[in-house]
């Protein structure tokens, strides 16, 4: 007769937000994040980054600009909202059109 073996495995634990925060290594008010952009949003925001710290000079992080930058596109949400609208209805109306014409051929 075969005698099974029994383990008290641990059972696994998220660590909680607050648990993760409290470990995090960022310094107060700083908050490291990733983002999935195209290359020409990553290449304009860089090309961005490097044109303020060239007129601010070396003294001035990296962070302060990109920040600025950021926060300077953020408040631009509703007009950058509005020209998606209009490049979506353009798309959909050429779409439309399209399928009109291959429909009457």
């Amino acid at each position: 007769m075969a005698t099974s073996k029994k383990t008290s495995a641990k059972p696994r634990t998220r660590k909680a937000p607050a648990e993760k925060a409290a470990r995090s290594t960022d310094p107060e008010g700083m908050s490291r994040q990733s983002y999935y952009v195209t290359r020409d949003a990553a290449d304009a925001i860089d090309a961005a980054v490097v044109q303020v710290l060239a007129v601010l000079g070396e003294e001035v992080p990296r962070h302060v600009a990109l920040s600025a930058l950021l926060t300077a596109g953020a408040q631009q949400a509703q007009q950058v909202a509005q020209q998606l609208i209009e490049q979506q209805k353009a798309e959909l109306t050429a779409r439309l059109n399209a399928l009109q014409q291959a429909s009457t051929s």
